[in-house]
């Protein structure tokens, strides 16, 4: 796994607006996750669940879906983000997961529209770096920080 970081505010300068709408504007640092070509869906939804553990310190997350013009935000959000990976919605780059109050929220998650990244963006990313490193050990993965 591949992972780049942003310069500030580069993740707020490019989420889609159905994002910003919710969230309005945002000052987070950035980061992007590149998953290895051969990672499967349930490696991803591994590495998926262990960071939420390591990084979202007991925030409630939410999801929002940008379906029809129109916002939704589900309840057992983090449940059905990770369900949605194998379905096409997930690799558009129409939904986005929220952690903490979705007005201000500390960290959020946004797949990239290849199915190839996931961008975060998080008021600090050092503590997302570090989960990233340990699960991919534990799966068998190389991280490389770019």
């Amino acid at each position: 796994m591949v992972t780049f970081r942003e310069s500030a505010d580069e993740f707020g300068e490019n989420a889609p607006s159905f994002l910003l709408k919710e969230t309005g504007s945002m000052r987070l640092e950035s980061l992007d996750l590149q998953w290895p070509g051969n990672a499967t869906t349930e490696q991803k939804r591994r590495v998926l669940r262990s960071m939420a553990a390591a990084t979202a310190k007991g925030l409630k997350p939410c999801q929002i879906t940008w379906h029809r013009r129109k916002t939704r935000i589900a309840a057992d959000a983090l449940v059905e983000f990770m369900a949605s990976v194998d379905e096409d919605i997930w690799w558009l780059g129409h939904v986005a997961l929220v952690f903490g109050p979705v007005d201000r929220p500390e960290m959020i998650w946004l797949p990239g529209c290849d199915g190839t990244f996931l961008h975060i963006a998080a008021s600090e990313t050092d503590g997302i770096l570090e989960a990233v490193q340990e699960i991919s050990l534990e799966i068998g993965w190389t991280t490389e920080a770019q």
